[in-house]
């Protein structure tokens, strides 16, 4: 009985090493080309389109702002509530998990 338990738990252990995931390969490497934003500057409470260019393979793209993730996808619409200077940040990684990261400076004000 305890060799059938001693036999069970390794192929339960091998099931679980085997299944581990792999990083892929990326076949293209990652290129970073650019990030910019329809504009510079923009009255508080409009939405601001901020985009980026990248190639490689399987690419997925974070967005954030002072730490805080606003979205994902190669664009996003950002919305200001306060007049500041905010700093945008676009984070691009491949399958491989290869990353770049660039960001911009985007200043709202009171109309």
């Amino acid at each position: 009985m305890k060799v059938k338990i001693l036999i069970s738990v390794i192929l339960i252990g091998l099931f679980f090493v085997s299944c581990k995931k792999e990083k892929g390969t990326a076949s293209v490497p990652l290129v970073f080309t650019s990030l910019s934003a329809e504009a510079d500057s923009v009255a508080v409470n409009s939405l601001l389109k901020v985009g980026a260019v990248a190639s490689g393979d399987n690419l997925t793209y974070t967005w954030e702002t002072d730490g805080t993730i606003i979205g994902t996808g190669a664009n996003v619409n950002f919305q200001i509530c306060h007049a500041a200077t905010f700093y945008v940040k676009c984070t691009v990684t491949d399958v491989a998990a290869n990353s770049a990261s660039k960001s911009i400076n985007v200043t709202s004000f009171t109309p």
